[in-house]
C-alpha cells in the first residue's frame, strides 16, 4: 500500500514529541483517567487545590516537575483554564517561559530569575493596562541603569520591548557573565528593587484585569541541565542555590508555581519543606503494574494518543493496529515522548505499508541503542537496585547517581498511591544488566 507523501507529512507534524498542546487541541488525551498517573488525583487537580484553598490575596509558592515530553506545559495550561473558570473568584494566570530568557545549559542564578520575573511581569502589566511600553519608564530602564554603572555596552541597544538586551544576556556568555558580576556586587539592593517591581506589577495586573487572584507560572526551569558531564557539578550547585538557598526571593506577592529539574528532588530530599506543599512530579503512564502485570488501560490510553494523530491507523499498522502498536507502547515504558518518537521514526523508515514486525523491531532497536550508549558501567549497581526493588538506593553517592539517571531518562517515575520507580524498558533489556556480574 502506498500512503501519499502529503498524508505522511501531516502525520509526522502531528507526532511532534515536544510540542505542547493547546487547550482545545483535538489531539489531547486525558492520561489521568483510571488512576494511570496516580490514584490521588492528577497533578492539575492537586495544584489547583493548593492554590484555591488559600485566600486569593495570600502569597504561596509551589514546585512542579516531570520528564521532558510528558506534557507538563499542556497540564499547566489546563490548570490555568481551571483556575480562571472558578465562579466568584476571578483569577489571572500569567505564564513566564524561562526558555525565552535563559540558555538551558548555562548554570542559573537567583538574579536571573528575579530579572526575568520583574521584566516579564512589568510587560504583562503594561499589556493589561493597554499602555505603550515605549511611552513610559519600565523595569527595563531600571535594569539599564544598573548595567550602565559597570558594564560596557557597545552594540546592545535599549529597544522598546527590551528583547535585544534580554537576548544578548541569554546568548552572549561573556556579556551575561559581566551582567551577573554587576548584579551580584549589589545583590541586596538589586533584589529588593526587583521584588518591588514584581509586587507593583502584580497589583497593576490585579487592578487592570479586575481579578482577586494572580497566579504566576514560571515554566521551562525544569529543562536546566548540564551539556557536558564535567559541567554537571556546577549546574547542580547553581540550581540548588536558586531553589534551596534563595527561597525567600522566589516568594512573590502572588501565587507562584515554578517548574524545576526533576533530579533536584533526589539531590535534596528536604526540598518540599521549603515551599508551601511537597513538590509535584508528573509521572509516566503505567503500561504495567509494579509487580510486572500488564496495565491494559494504560496501553489503551497511549494507543488513543497515537490514533488521535494518525487518522488511518490500519493503513500504517494493518488490520489489527492496536496489537501492532502495542509493541511500541510497551517499549516506551509509558513515556509519551518516546512513544511519539518511535511512531515518527516508523513512518520515516518504513519502505512499505502496512508495517510488519521487522519494521517495529527496527525502530525499537534504534532507540534502544541510544539508551545503551548513555549507560555507564558505574551506573550498573544503581540500575540493578532500582530494577529489583522499584525504589532508590540509600546513600548520598547512590542518590546522586540516581539523580543523573533520572536526567538521562533511564529511571522512570510512576505513581499509584505513592511513587515507585522502574527502569526504562529499553534500559532494562540491556545485556549489561542481565549478564552475571563478573
Amino acid at each position: 500500500m502506498t500512503i501519499p507523501l502529503s498524508t505522511l507529512r501531516r502525520w509526522i507534524r502531528a507526532l511532534k514529541p515536544d510540542e505542547p498542546l493547546g487547550l482545545r487541541d483535538p489531539r489531547y488525551v486525558d492520561l489521568d483517567e483510571d488512576g494511570l498517573r496516580g490514584r490521588d488525583g492528577s497533578c492539575v487537580e492537586q495544584l489547583a487545590r493548593s492554590v484555591l484553598f488559600r485566600d486569593p490575596g495570600e502569597p504561596s509558592c509551589f514546585l512542579f516537575s516531570g520528564y521532558p515530553g510528558t506534557g507538563k506545559t499542556t497540564e499547566l495550561r489546563r490548570l490555568a483554564l481551571q483556575l480562571e473558570g472558578v465562579e466568584g473568584e476571578r483569577s489571572a494566570v500569567v505564564f513566564v517561559d524561562a526558555e525565552d530568557y535563559l540558555d538551558r545549559y548555562t548554570p542559573p542564578s537567583i538574579t536571573d530569575v528575579l530579572r526575568i520575573l520583574a521584566w516579564h511581569l512589568d510587560q504583562e502589566a503594561l499589556r493589561a493596562e493597554g499602555a505603550d511600553p515605549g511611552a513610559r519608564t519600565t523595569y527595563l530602564h531600571r535594569l539599564w541603569s544598573w548595567l550602565q554603572q559597570d558594564v560596557e555596552i557597545k552594540d546592545v541597544g535599549l529597544d522598546v520591548y527590551g528583547l535585544k538586551l534580554m537576548a544578548e544576556i541569554k546568548d552572549n556568555p561573556n556579556f551575561r557573565r559581566r551582567v551577573e558580576e554587576v548584579l551580584q556586587l549589589r545583590f541586596q539592593a538589586f533584589a529588593k528593587e526587583a521584588h518591588e517591581v514584581i509586587g507593583e506589577a502584580i497589583e497593576r495586573i490585579r487592578a487592570a484585569r479586575g481579578v482577586t487572584r494572580v497566579v504566576v507560572v514560571v515554566d521551562g526551569l525544569e529543562k536546566l541541565t548540564a551539556l557536558r558531564p564535567e559541567d554537571r557539578t556546577r549546574m547542580e550547585e547553581c540550581v540548588e542555590s536558586v531553589f534551596c538557598s534563595h527561597v525567600e526571593w522566589l516568594r512573590i506577592r502572588a501565587h507562584v508555581i515554578y517548574t524545576f529539574p526533576l533530579w533536584l528532588r533526589f539531590r535534596r530530599p528536604d526540598l518540599g519543606t521549603r515551599f508551601d506543599a511537597p513538590p509535584l512530579v508528573l509521572p509516566m503512564v503505567k503500561v504495567q503494574e509494579q509487580d510486572g502485570a500488564p496495565c491494559a488501560s494504560g496501553v489503551s490510553k497511549l494507543t488513543e494518543l497515537v490514533f488521535q494523530r494518525i487518522d488511518e491507523p490500519t493503513s500504517v499498522f494493518g488490520a489489527q493496529p492496536e496489537a501492532a502498536l502495542r509493541v511500541l507502547v510497551e517499549a516506551s515504558g509509558g513515556y509519551p515522548r518516546d512513544l511519539l518518537r518511535l511512531v515518527r521514526d516508523l513512518l520515516t523508515r518504513a519502505r512499505s505499508f502496512p508495517v510488519g514486525p521487522s519494521d517495529l523491531d527496527r525502530v525499537v532497536q534504534v532507540l534502544a541503542e541510544d539508551y545503551k550508549h548513555a549507560t555507564l558501567l558505574s551506573d550498573l549497581t544503581v540500575l540493578r537496585y532500582v530494577h529489583a526493588n522499584h525504589r532508590l538506593p540509600d546513600g548520598d553517592d547512590a542518590v546522586r547517581s540516581a539523580a543523573r539517571l533520572f536526567d538521562l531518562l533511564q529511571v522512570l517515575t510512576y505513581r499509584n498511591g505513592r511513587e515507585w520507580y522502574a527502569l526504562h524498558p529499553l534500559v532494562a533489556r540491556s545485556r549489561a544488566l542481565t549478564e552475571p556480574r563478573g
